[in-house]
């Protein structure tokens, strides 16, 4: 040992060789049996992560909506790079561009034609308390009642943009004998006879003969003259007699068995004063001594809305105002100004909107009963009707609301969701949300059969409104004219058709007021002012 120290001690550059040489050996040693492998790991788990990540970015499922707005998007498998992701980005920030696009054209065509017509504009719309504004309110259920005047009157100057169609009644039994009186009268003059019992029996066969060509002649001359008919009030028909005098006793007319049954009616207790055939269903609201609220006053005029969309979709099938080509019984065709005789339309029956929003307050009739059961959906809420101080005969009353109110879970969700569909509602699956509101009407006419798929069309050209059930019953026209209609040569259906209409609530939400408002679930009810039936301030 003491020799191997001295050696160290005389040889001090090899023995520091040797120390670091064997230094050296102990740090490869510990790199390669301890550090090498913990790092080989680290570095493989790195890059196994890698490749999981860029595997799964080779393999993403990327939905792109379809073509066909009614089929499922399509999946893609895509890597995901900037490239793709610019990519996807552009396809839908112009899907988003689109469904802007059709919105603001959708709103455009709702709203066209669909200004504020109760009082002509914003007098008291949305909010305006109905004790403070009586007798706006009062005029408002006037030119609400007026519209269903002004619709079939020709002369009418208010500017209100209604269809002008000239509609009327047959000629009453009544107009009909006071014509068949005076022709027997000027036959049996005319053959010098006292009376009808004088006459031979070639005279009298001739007088019948004579008398079934005045009373078409009468029949058809209504039917030239008119674009449809609609049972209406004698005073807003302008072919209906003036009222004679009681006194004065009508001619007699002998018996010439034509069995015409003539037409009119009473008054029913949904319209008063006006008769049982008339289309329309004005509300009571309407006749009532005390001002509407202002949820029945929006009402009435989304129901003025459709009434209107309606009619001047049949003025339009109808052809009103222009000159049609006709063929005669001869084969030539001639030039005939439009009339119920060369139109679709022949006559109107019913034509109602049902109270409230479809999937909101009713469940529509589309799947419902017959009749008009479904117009009677009961209120699910009351208050107090606005007591006036100072104004004669308008005592406070519990009036029912227009709208029951929904369950909360109806309420709609936000703009950006699919909305729900419910399928045993409606055929069509729509129900109001958030982007739109669906209201039905029951619309009865007798049309043309070869015409009713135009007719179908034309409705939904007009305002979003969709036929979305239809019952047809074919008309014996030989049972028709023993009632007085004269509807040419065509056969014709009577077709009972629920038509359902969409009003998108970009336009139509800012004009509600705010009782409308909650009773969509639009916004939080508020407590309700038991004196003017609108919500506390």
């Amino acid at each position: 040992m003491k020799n191997v120290i001295e050696w160290i001690k005389t040889n001090p550059i090899v023995t520091a060789c040797a120390v670091v040489a064997l230094l050296s050996i102990v740090i490869i040693a510990y790199a390669y049996v301890v550090a090498a492998p913990k790092y080989v790991q680290e570095k493989s788990e790195e890059l196994k992560e890698q490749v999981q990540r860029q595997n799964a970015l080779m393999r993403v499922p990327v939905p792109i909506p379809n073509e066909d707005p009614n089929a499922p998007p399509d999946i893609y498998s895509v890597v995901i790079n900037p490239t793709v992701i610019t990519e996807v980005s552009s396809i839908y920030s112009k899907i988003q561009t689109q469904y802007n696009g059709i919105l603001a054209n959708a709103q455009e065509k709702n709203s066209r034609n669909h200004a504020q017509v109760l009082l002509g504009g914003t007098s008291i719309w949305p909010n305006a308390n109905p004790t403070q504004f009586f007798d706006l309110y009062v005029r408002a259920a006037t030119d609400y009642k007026d519209h269903f005047k002004a619709l079939f009157d020709t002369q009418n100057a208010n500017n209100w943009n209604m269809p002008r169609m000239a509609a009327s009644n047959p000629p009453t039994q009544e107009e009909l004998e006071l014509i068949l009186a005076q022709s027997a009268f000027d036959f049996i003059n005319s053959v010098g006879a006292q009376a009808a019992t004088d006459l031979t029996n070639s005279q009298a066969s001739q007088l019948y003969a004579e008398q079934r060509v005045q009373l078409m002649s009468a029949l058809t001359n209504r039917a030239r003259s008119i674009h449809l008919y609609v049972d209406l009030p004698a005073e807003e028909d302008r072919f209906a007699p003036e009222p004679t005098d009681d006194s004065t006793p009508a001619p007699t007319t002998p018996s010439t068995g034509f069995g015409f049954s003539g037409s009119g009616g009473g008054s029913t207790a949904q319209n008063p004063g006006f008769p049982a055939g008339y289309p329309f269903r004005i509300e009571s609201w309407a006749f009532s001594d005390q001002p509407p609220t202002p949820d029945q006053l929006w009402d009435g005029q989304v129901q003025l809305w459709i009434m209107r969309d309606i009619m001047r979709t049949i003025a339009r099938v109808n052809r009103v105002g222009e000159t049609v080509q006709v063929a005669g019984p001869d084969g030539v065709k001639r030039n005939e100004a439009a009339s119920v005789v060369n139109s679709p339309v022949k006559r109107l029956l019913t034509l109602q909107t049902l109270p409230g929003y479809v999937g909101m307050h009713n469940t529509g009739i589309a799947l419902g009963g017959s009749g008009d059961s479904e117009f009677g959906v009961p209120s699910l809420e009351t208050f107090a009707a606005p007591t006036i101080s100072g104004q004669p005969g308008v005592p406070g009353a519990s009036v029912s609301s227009v709208y029951p109110t929904p369950p909360i879970e109806l309420a709609p969700k936000e703009a950006t969701d699919r909305a729900v569909e419910h399928f045993g509602i409606t055929p069509t699956g729509r129900v109001s949300n958030s982007v739109f509101d669906v209201r039905h009407t029951r619309l009865t006419i007798d049309i043309e059969a070869a015409k009713l798929p135009s007719f179908m069309e034309l409705l939904q050209e007009t305002n979003f409104m969709t036929v979305i059930k239809i019952d047809i019953t074919d008309l014996d026209e030989y049972d028709i004219l023993q009632e007085g209609y004269v509807y040419g040569h065509a056969d014709v259906v009577r077709a009972v058709l629920v038509v359902e209409s969409l009003w998108f609530r970009n336009w139509t939400e800012p004009l509600m007021p705010d009782i409308v408002k909650e009773k969509l679930l639009i916004k939080q009810p508020q407590s309700i002012d038991p004196n003017t039936g609108l919500p506390a301030q």
